[in-house]
């Protein structure tokens, strides 16, 4: 149960990141509703049921909140934290870049939205990463 409340605290953390970080985070939450303005995603005519594939990426920042849940170093020493860990969760959010530019390639009517969407998803990654990374080794800014 304890794990529990620690990985909701983490995503409570990213939340806070998301907010702290406003300068980035109003513009990239921006660009999704002018995207979806300029494409027009939703209408009948234009959406189709592999556009959901979009959401996949979402999943990357609960992976990776997952890792920080999982492999925590409770004894704050830097020179304990599991490397591994630290390496699956680096992969986990470079992952966002072929698998972008995959769905890029691949929504050819959509692909301003498809843009604006994975530009929000790498934020959401880079935050989930950088307090995933803050739990693994111990060192919390």
């Amino acid at each position: 149960m304890e794990s529990v409340k620690y990985f909701f605290w983490l995503f409570e953390s990213i939340w806070s990141s998301f907010c702290y970080a406003w300068p980035i985070s109003v513009p990239v939450s921006l660009f999704i509703f002018v995207a979806i303005f300029i494409n027009k995603p939703f209408r009948k005519d234009v959406f189709k049921t592999k556009y959901l594939l979009l959401l996949i990426p979402f999943l990357l920042p609960i992976f990776i909140l997952v890792l920080g849940t999982v492999f925590v170093n409770e004894t704050n020493d830097i020179f304990q934290a599991n490397k591994l860990a630290q390496y699956i969760v680096v992969l986990l959010f470079f992952l966002h870049l072929p698998l972008g530019i995959f769905l890029v390639y691949s929504f050819k009517g959509i692909r301003f939205f498809t843009i604006s969407i994975n530009l929000f998803q790498m934020w959401l990654s880079f935050l989930s990463w950088f307090v995933a990374g803050m739990s693994i080794s111990g060192d919390w800014l």
